[in-house]
Order: C-alpha cells, then sequence, then structure tokens
C-alpha cells in the first residue's frame, strides 16, 4: 500500500513523463497546448503548473497510459522503464 501512496502524489516534470511516454518534450508540450493527440479528440494528461514548471502526476499519467488514450497516429505508445530501476 506505500507503493501506491508514493505513486499517486509523485510528480513527474516534463521530461520524466515525455521520457516515459516515449516522446520529445516538444511533442508532450505540444499536445497540452492543442488540448489534443488525435483526430479523435484524445485529450492529454493533466499538467499541473507552478510557476515556469510543468508537471504531471504519476497516478494520472498511468491511468491516461493504461486507458489507451496513447495511441498517436496509430502507433501505440509503450510505456518505460526509468533508467536505474532495473
Amino acid at each position: 500500500m506505500a507503493d501506491k501512496e508514493r505513486t499517486s502524489k509523485r510528480y513527474l516534470s516534463e521530461a520524466e513523463a515525455a521520457e516515459i511516454l516515449g516522446v520529445a518534450e516538444r511533442t508532450l508540450r505540444d499536445w497540452r497546448r492543442k488540448g489534443r493527440i488525435d483526430g479523435k479528440g484524445t485529450k492529454p494528461p493533466r499538467a499541473y503548473v507552478r510557476g515556469r514548471h510543468i508537471y504531471y502526476r504519476e497516478d494520472e499519467l498511468v491511468a491516461w497510459i493504461r486507458e489507451g488514450a496513447t495511441d498517436v497516429g496509430g502507433v501505440s505508445v509503450r510505456m518505460r522503464k526509468k533508467r536505474g530501476n532495473r
């Protein structure tokens, strides 16, 4: 249970979220600005702003991936493992 609580409260930087999704930071930024990522109008995961920094909650990002909302141009984005967590 402690793992679940830690995951739900963890915030990822834009760079970390992009790495997990396997896309460039610029792509993630474009998704956020446009408010959609494909022809179906799928919305990107919610972004949190603190000053000039953008963060994503890890649990929301994982839920977004599991919902299948990561189908970009017919290519399914797979969640990548972080380096050092092998």
